[in-house]
């Protein structure tokens, strides 16, 4: 069966708090990772439009994952257009979206910006699935692997989204088998094309404040 295959920029507007991007990774280390817990994917993301500033004007679609080094966000189109492997869009499903705390799920992502990738936790993971639990430690506090934080950030959201593991247990696979989300399709994006897309705007933008400035200058101080 053909994968559906999505133009992420015909898409991106449908993309809301709460959807996934879920990694099927061609690195090596990808495949040891799918073969050993038997999954279609390998790494995992949460999505958000976020601003810095929290101006709406100023907000991008975000990816939050735990990825080496740090637990960190990517612009959503450089994660899309730059992973070595294909990327998979997963929907919220509308009668969870309508019961989401966006707050405190985004309190939750924010929060843990900066912690570092778990190394031990991808080793714990991999016990786990492997039937060896008594290696894999029963938790962790400061360090994440990727479903582990996506999987925390919702149960702290109040959305647990497995339900027959602890957030540290949960692979990418038990997130695209979550009653929570449909599967959407592949994303597909020219980054060339998107890059070159952003300068031209960016240059008409520039323009426009440059004309606006001359129109002011032109027009003179207002009259007394």
């Amino acid at each position: 069966m053909s994968e559906n295959v999505l133009s992420y920029r015909d898409v991106r507007s449908q993309i809301a708090a709460g959807d996934l991007l879920l990694y099927r990774g061609a690195h090596p280390l990808s495949y040891v990772i799918r073969w050993i817990t038997k999954s279609e994917f390998s790494h995992s993301g949460m999505i958000s439009w976020w601003s810095p500033l929290n101006e709406p004007e100023c907000k991008r679609l975000m990816v939050f994952e735990a990825t080496h080094p740090y637990v960190t966000l990517h612009p959503a189109s450089e994660s899309v257009g730059t992973y070595n492997g294909s990327v998979v869009w997963y929907q919220l499903k509308p009668e969870h979206r309508k019961t989401l705390d966006t707050r405190q799920l985004h309190q939750a992502a924010e929060e843990r910006l900066g912690l570092f990738f778990s190394n031990r936790g991808l080793f714990d993971y991999l016990f786990h699935w492997m039937g060896l639990g008594a290696l894999a430690a029963d938790r962790r506090w400061h360090a994440k692997f990727c479903s582990e934080y996506v999987s925390e950030c919702f149960t702290k959201a109040s959305m647990d989204p497995d339900l027959n593991n602890p957030s540290h247990f949960t692979s990418p696979q038990d997130l695209a088998k979550s009653r929570l989300w449909s599967r959407k399709g592949v994303l597909h994006l020219d980054l060339h094309q998107e890059r070159e897309r952003r300068s031209i705007r960016r240059d008409q933008q520039r323009k426009d404040v440059e004309q606006q400035r001359s129109n002011a200058a032109q027009s003179g101080p207002p009259s007394s």
